[in-house]
Parts: structure tokens; sequence; C-alpha cells
């Protein structure tokens, strides 16, 4: 009673989740390795696109860095005020 339109319809939503199932587990043993030079490789060149010179800083880096030259410059001040004083 099937025709062949049924067993082609079949046939091809078999192959669509077969290639979705293939696509699931390929990603799944990709991603086992955490360690793998694929994603040293990834870390990598998001670092380099980041940051050109070969150093990766974060906005945390950067803060710290502010803070340390703010806090150089007001000891200065400190330092010229108290001789000022004296």
């Amino acid at each position: 009673m099937y025709l062949g339109i049924d067993y082609w319809m079949t046939t091809c939503m078999i192959f669509v989740f077969a290639a979705l199932l293939e696509y699931a587990i390929v990603q799944w043993i990709s991603r086992k390795d955490k360690d793998s030079a694929f994603y040293k490789r990834k870390i990598q060149e998001l670092r380099a696109k980041n940051d050109p010179n070969g150093e990766f800083t974060s906005q945390f880096d950067k803060l710290n860095a502010c803070l340390q030259v703010r806090i150089k410059v007001l000891s200065i001040i400190r330092n010229l005020r108290l001789r000022c004083c004296l």
C-alpha cells in the first residue's frame, strides 16, 4: 500500500538525521580533549588578532597599570607637598 514517495521521504529523513547525528558525534569527539592542538592554535590566533604585539592583556591588566600610574603620581605629589611645607 506504500507509494514510492513514502520510501523516498523516509530514506531522506533517515539521511538527514544521520548527518545531524554524525555532526554531533564529531563535535563531541573533537571537544573531548580541550588541550588539543586545535584549541591551542585557535587561542593563539585570537590572541594575535586582539593584540598584534603579542602581549595578551585583559581589562583588569589595563586597570591595574592605570592604578599603578595613579599611585606613583599621587606619591610624587605628596612628596612635593611635603618639601614645600618644610
